[in-house]
């Protein structure tokens, strides 16, 4: 029997019993040279760039040519520029910000704040009111004013510091409260518990955007902190529980599986992030992070081993390089080149499988072709890297002990990771998990059963 499914997404769902296909730390890659035009790659693992603060990191910012490209974060209850600490933010929710040329404004859904470069101060908004979040556009900052429909802006001829109290309008379609603002190809987004609207600028100082009635759309956000943005494209949750992109329109890019698991967690944070050619939206919950592939349109899962879930909980690009912020600690991560998180294990797992519609299938032998003979150490545990699998008759219901083998040590290029006499299959069929802890570079190319010239007849 030739080449079995290598399943590129991964997927669960309580129900109807679905047969689960587990995929944490890879993710699917396009290869012109490999047997299905698809490959799983390993993320890389995280590695300390700095600590700032004690954490939890919940916000890391940064525009070219504001503050010359220095970096910000919010860790614990200050503002940071470069490690440094300028002042307290007080609030509670999820942050929200904005640069402009001159001027970082920023809101934790209470207060909002505005650094100048000098000073960090807070801004005097109308009626005492909370902001729930900030957007810049043009060089003008946009405040939503919580718990309402309406949005706020500062004086053209003053800086950010002064909102006039007449200077607000309201996104009047419909009647539900504003959680988030976004600017994306010269537009101001108005995100919306129920809807979403477009607002263009109109250059009238007096109402400086419009509303485009044909740019509405009948779906909100979930809560603050549900939205993202990876350049011109906003990712989301929606109110829902369907995650959703906003660019040209409006897609839905989740699956009943994700959409169910997002129902039953009580937080549902996002951020996004470019490496490596791929596009990740993550969406972190009580106990996993999924994260959408914009590159080929999967779901993977990120996770960091003795953790509850991945520990990034935002996420900064500066040109090819990504920064993380820790959701413990004060620490700024990046991707390294060694494949551990930290010192820990970087734990990957994929699955494999193919149906058996009746009778039994003898499985004399199984291989895993992949970068073999790539691993890093050359003495230790890691020097000689193991795949380890387990097996299912059952669709994943139930699993056989870890076996492991090897996946090649440093040269071994040829090195095929093997498993023989696994023994017979009947309905629905076979299906096979794999986990690689080793400091080991894995890219997994294809799973073969039974060729000729294996198992029992070499």
């Amino acid at each position: 029997m030739p080449q079995i499914v290598l399943a590129s997404e991964s997927f669960s769902s309580v129900l109807g019993s679905l047969t689960p296909t587990r995929l944490v730390n890879f993710f699917a890659e396009a290869s012109a040279t490999d047997e299905d035009g698809v490959v799983l790659q390993s993320r890389p693992g995280l590695t300390s760039f700095d600590e700032w603060g004690v954490g939890p990191t919940r916000a890391a910012m940064q525009t070219p040519g504001t503050f010359g490209g220095d970096k910000f974060t919010i860790s614990g209850l200050y503002l940071y520029r470069e490690g440094a600490q300028i002042g307290t933010i007080l609030g509670t929710g999820p942050v929200s910000w904005a640069m402009s040329d001159s001027a970082l404004v920023l809101t934790r859904g209470t207060h909002v704040y505005s650094y100048n470069g000098i000073d960090l101060e807070a801004i005097a908004f109308p009626e005492g009111a909370d902001c729930a979040a900030v957007a810049c556009l043009d060089n003008l900052f946009f405040f939503v004013r919580a718990g309402t429909t309406e949005f706020y802006w500062n004086d053209i001829n003053e800086d950010e510091r002064t909102i006039d109290p007449l200077s607000f309008a309201s996104a009047e379609l419909s009647p539900d409260h504003l959680i988030d603002v976004r600017t994306v190809l010269g537009q101001l987004i108005l995100i919306g518990t129920d809807t979403i609207e477009t607002w263009f600028p109109s250059r009238n100082p007096d109402l400086p955007v419009t509303r485009v009635d044909q740019r509405m759309f009948s779906v909100g956000a979930r809560a603050p902190g549900s939205v993202a943005q990876l350049g011109d494209i906003i990712p989301f949750v929606g109110s829902n529980g369907k995650v959703y992109k906003l660019s040209a329109g409006l897609e839905p890019i989740s699956n009943p599986g994700i959409e169910r698991k997002i129902a039953s967690s009580v937080d549902c944070l996002t951020f996004a992030f470019t490496w490596g050619g791929h596009a990740f939206f993550c969406v972190k919950l009580d106990d996993e992070c999924k994260a959408f592939d914009f590159s080929t349109g999967k779901w993977t899962v990120f996770a960091t081993y003795g953790h509850a879930s991945w520990r990034p909980m935002c996420a900064l690009n500066i040109g090819a390089d990504v920064y993380f912020g820790d959701d413990t600690d004060g620490n700024i991560w990046t991707f390294g080149d060694l494949f551990t998180d930290d010192g820990q294990a970087l734990e990957g797992y994929f699955t494999a499988f193919f149906g058996i519609p009746g009778g039994s299938q003898s499985v004399d032998k199984l291989e895993v072709r992949g970068n073999t003979g790539q691993t890093i150490p050359l003495s230790g545990d890691d020097a000689d890297p193991q795949l380890e699998m387990r097996t299912s008759n059952d669709a994943g219901q139930t699993f056989d002990d870890w076996i492991d083998t090897s996946f090649g040590q440093q040269g071994q290029y040829r090195t095929t990771a093997e498993y023989r006499r696994l023994g017979s299959y009947e309905a629905p069929g076979f299906m096979a998990e794999f986990r690689v802890t080793d400091q080991t570079p894995r890219r997994i190319s294809s799973v073969w059963i039974n060729e000729l010239g294996g198992g029992r007849s070499r």
